[in-house]
């Protein structure tokens, strides 16, 4: 069984648009056991209405008004609230683009010895045409922002009684760091060598709204953590 796990905002106005496209990809899965966990900072009631809509889905919508503005905060409450043995993180704008998707990831769990998976994406503007993709792998300098595995949508967890939570200081960073304490508690992710998820690229990514100066904080956060 699985819980995929999203954090979801109102991302200026264009984040229920985003997450009904999910939600649509989520519908074609050939894999059915799972649920959707949806942790919603959003002050309007768009997020929960696109979530009504979809009567297929067994989705578990919670209303969060706590540390509102971290989306770390945010994907670790619906972690909290998963209930199965398998947590496959999603970003409300990020697709699960390929139908065999959860059944391979599922399969590979089947593996008592692996901990953590991570799967192959495709990125652009456009879900129809990519423009780029990518295998992830592991770097001893991905604490310093070089990201080889990717968005944490790619990233599927065994849920364990010490199960690492998101670091809710960090907005940019929070995957790296993640990703970093993942490989010092069980090593290198097992990984699927197919395109799995799209990860889509627009102007109300985390990345393109931060300020230079919040990523140089978080840059110098990580260094003085780990070094």
């Amino acid at each position: 069984m699985i819980s995929i796990t999203i954090p979801t905002y109102e991302m200026n106005g264009v984040g229920h648009k985003f997450l009904e496209k999910s939600l649509e990809f989520i519908c074609k899965q050939s894999f059915k056991d799972f649920e959707v966990i949806i942790s919603d900072h959003s002050k309007t009631d768009e997020i929960k209405n696109v979530c009504s809509n979809f009567k297929l889905l067994n989705i578990n919508y919670i209303k969060n008004n706590k540390d509102v503005g971290s989306s770390s905060a945010n994907l670790n409450n619906a972690i909290k609230n998963s209930k199965y043995d398998i947590i496959k993180f999603l970003m409300q704008d990020e697709y699960i683009y390929e139908k065999n998707t959860l059944l391979d990831i599922k399969k590979t769990f089947e593996n008592k010895e692996i901990n953590w998976v991570a799967t192959g994406c495709l990125y652009g503007n456009d879900v129809n045409q990519p423009s780029g993709k990518m295998i992830p792998s592991y770097n001893d300098r991905i604490i310093y922002g070089n990201n080889t595995i990717g968005s944490p949508s790619v990233v599927s967890i065994r849920k364990t009684d010490d199960l690492e939570l998101f670091n809710p200081d960090l907005i940019w960073l929070m995957d790296c760091d993640y990703y970093k304490r993942l490989f010092d508690k069980w090593g290198n992710p097992a990984i699927i060598y197919d395109y799995k998820i799209f990860v889509n690229q627009h102007p109300n990514q985390v990345t393109n709204i931060l300020d230079n100066n919040r990523k140089e904080k978080e840059h110098f956060f990580l260094k003085n953590l780990y070094e």
